[in-house]
């Protein structure tokens, strides 16, 4: 008989974008696990939290009130920490409790992106803080869990002493694909009616929006070059968030053709974002620096080709060689991905080839299955 497991985890961060994603899945599957497994789930929550109910899941809930990544907020997570008494806790991200507890301790680190891409994070002072914490992380935790390898090498190189702590748990989108995917009326009036091709519209330097920007261009330039091309006829390029204004007019220029091709959705729903992934041409994601790259996968999930650049961890988590589900770019080519874009629009062969591909190597990451690699994680902690 395994023994029983008393896990507090923290939920803090359910509502974040990726963190929120990695939370809610993580907490998914442990809740499908076999009840031989023993578990005991308590979560800590903020108010008004929409995800986790102790009405309708075998949990318990404890709503916390101070900001997860404040110093009152390690203080808080401390004082939980010491009340409920577990038999481990999971951080879910960076936020680990202050002053230190004696319950074991395992901490996901996602990424280290504003300390390789200073960019992404230009204020010094706030940098200062995320490595404060992600410091505090690594030395306070008895076991840290990366989603990649290529992560945990980061994690390794600029915090030696994760070295002997680090764990490869590889998320997954099987929660999110399988989810209802609906058109709302808003987003219809937002979209052009020609057929699109789908990235995200996160402007920060890591994610690479000017090499997509040029790709479409040539894409554009050369489509425009063969017989019978009609400008109203080709596809657009829709990016998955809020406008920024003046963004597009910098780095086109007013004057560019594929300006009025090129459109930010604003913010969308998770069954919007569904329907976007599974009508798309093609999800394109030319983010030189992921952690571990979601949204690729969840577009794999709906067989959707993906496009991706060959960088950080994205061929690791999309796959190589036999394995790829996903045709690269280099992060620094716009020529390769305008070639791959004009591929995409003539080679049905292409992309059907993209599409299964894309399907099964999504098939390959669960929910239940990084569930049971963290569930392993933590037995180690409690035994150690």
């Amino acid at each position: 008989m395994t023994p029983p497991l008393h896990i507090l985890l923290d939920a803090r961060m359910a509502e974040w974008s990726g963190i929120g994603r990695y939370t809610r899945g993580l907490i998914s599957g442990l809740l499908r696990l076999p009840v031989e497994e023993g578990l005991r789930l308590t979560l800590i929550v903020v108010q008004q939290q929409p995800y986790f109910s102790e009405r309708r899941q075998p949990v318990s809930l404890i709503t916390a009130e101070k900001p997860p990544l404040s110093l009152a907020g390690l203080r808080e997570l401390a004082q939980i920490t010491r009340r409920v008494n577990p038999d481990i806790l999971h951080c879910t991200h960076i936020s680990t409790p202050r002053p230190r507890t004696k319950t074991p301790l395992v901490a996901t680190l996602h990424d280290l992106t504003p300390l390789v891409i200073t960019d992404s994070m230009p204020q010094v002072l706030k940098r200062r803080v995320y490595h404060w914490l992600n410091a505090r992380a690594v030395k306070s935790s008895q076991m840290l869990i990366a989603p990649s390898r290529y992560t945990a090498l980061d994690v390794a190189r600029i915090f030696p002493k994760a070295a002997d702590k680090l764990t490869v748990v590889p998320e997954a989108a099987d929660d999110f694909v399988a989810a209802g995917k609906q058109l709302m009326p808003a987003l219809m009036h937002r979209l052009p009616p020609n057929q699109f091709f789908l990235s995200m519209g996160n402007t920060k330097p890591h994610k690479n929006l000017p090499v997509l920007l040029k790709g479409f261009e040539r894409f554009y330039a050369a489509a425009a070059q063969l017989p019978g091309f009609d400008p109203q006829d080709c596809p657009q390029l829709l990016l998955v968030g809020k406008n920024q204004p003046g963004y597009l007019e910098q780095q086109l220029g007013a004057a560019s053709p594929v300006r009025n091709l090129v459109h930010f959705t604003g913010p969308v729903s998770d069954e919007e974002l569904r329907w976007l992934y599974a009508h798309t041409l093609a999800f394109v994601f030319p983010s030189r620096y992921e952690g571990f790259g979601l949204p690729p996968l969840e577009a794999a999930g709906f067989a959707t080709p993906v496009l991706a650049a060959q960088a950080s961890s994205l061929p690791e988590v999309l796959g190589e060689g036999e394995t790829a589900g996903a045709a690269y770019f280099g992060p620094d080519a716009p020529e390769e991905l305008a070639e791959l874009l004009m591929r995409i629009a003539r080679e049905q062969n292409f992309v059907d080839q993209l599409s299964a591909a894309a399907q099964q190597r999504s098939s390959l990451f669960t929910w239940r299955r990084t569930a049971q690699a963290t569930l392993a994680v933590y037995r180690h902690c409690v035994v150690a």
